[in-house]
């Protein structure tokens, strides 16, 4: 009877110890957006589509990392957790970005506002590329944002246009060009900046927190597979859950459904505001993307070209929901110094 029970002990307990693997595996996945949904095929679009990068469709242990470790930065200077706005509900009832000055450089420098991705609903500006793009003498801000548990859209986009806003009126202390500044995001940074960039002087989408009476526009765009219209992703759902479920929330609240609240996507859908004057747009996504499809980027890039924006859409056709290869940031780093040098 005693061995029985040792059998019986030891078999249960190897059950919880799989189940705890899988959980964290699972887990591990989910914070760096690897999710375990698979793409849907789509119709080609003629882009370019770069067929040297071979990605490996594994994602880096930061959710919103851009080059697969956190360096230690060095030659600048940096400025952490200032407070760009006051909102309820936050860490210390206010939003904070970081900046990250090169050294040693004259003259007013360009800058880059990077906002993190996370599904609306986590994530954080401390998961910054600083050290990259400051080498090359650009300025950089990283900023947080209220997520999605937080307060529903179009509270995010009001805090990054609140940081931007921010920014300009302080460009003169941090010696920033206010007529060269660019966004960068990814998946749902993606989203924000995307609609950061077609949205400039929508007053319904500018909000009144923080700093007002200053420009919220920027002056170059990259979008790293950032979703567009959701509406796209309701007959995919069984395929693309993890997205569903977070657009569902970022307009709906916790637990909400995406069917239900989806009279609100035209809002929060970047190609709803593209006009002529829209800035440059750098679009990146890989093929075997298994978040967003790569088709949200396909949508966005056509929409610019038939309003006549200027729009480069990249696709990489071993591609996964990140951008990990050294070369993909080396193409970002090139598209700003050209739109905003």
């Amino acid at each position: 009877m005693l061995k029985k029970n040792i059998v019986n002990i030891l078999f249960y307990l190897g059950i919880v110890v799989v189940v705890m693997l899988l959980v964290s595996d699972f887990y591990g996945k989910y914070q760096s957006g690897q999710y375990v949904s698979q793409p849907a095929s789509h119709k080609s679009v003629n882009v370019y589509i770069d067929d040297s990068v071979e990605s490996d469709n594994k994602l880096t242990d930061n959710p919103g990392s851009y080059h697969g470790t956190r360096s230690d930065f060095k030659n600048l200077t940096t400025y952490k957790n200032i407070q760009y706005a006051s909102v309820p509900g936050v860490d210390k009832n206010y939003l904070s970005l970081d900046l990250y000055l090169p050294i040693g450089l004259t003259g007013k420098l360009p800058l880059i506002i990077q906002v993190h991705g996370g599904a609306w609903r986590m994530g954080d500006k401390k998961f910054c590329a600083a050290n990259d793009v400051v080498s090359y003498g650009f300025a950089m801000a990283c900023i947080n944002y209220r997520l999605s548990q937080v307060a529903k859209f179009p509270a995010q986009i009001y805090d990054v246009k609140s940081a931007v806003r921010w920014l300009r009126k302080n460009a003169d202390k941090y010696n920033l060009d206010v007529n060269r500044f660019g966004a960068w995001g990814d998946s749902a940074g993606g989203h924000l900046v995307a609609l950061l960039g077609t949205s400039g002087g929508v007053s319904g989408l500018e909000g009144d927190i923080g700093v007002t009476g200053y420009s919220s526009k920027v002056q170059a765009v990259v979008d790293w597979f950032g979703p567009t219209d959701f509406s796209k992703v309701i007959p995919l759902k069984e395929k693309y859950g993890e997205y569903y479920d977070a657009a569902g929330q970022l307009l709906g609240g916790v637990g909400a459904k995406l069917e239900d609240v989806k009279k609100l996507i035209p809002e929060a859908n970047p190609i709803t505001y593209i006009d002529k004057n829209d800035p440059p747009f750098l679009i990146m996504h890989g093929k075997k993307d298994p978040t967003v499809m790569f088709n949200q980027s396909q949508l966005l890039h056509r929409a610019f070209k038939d309003k006549g924006v200027s729009s480069t859409l990249k696709l990489y056709p071993n591609g996964g929901h990140s951008m990990p290869d050294p070369k993909h940031t080396k193409e970002v780093i090139s598209f700003f110094k050209k739109e905003l040098n």
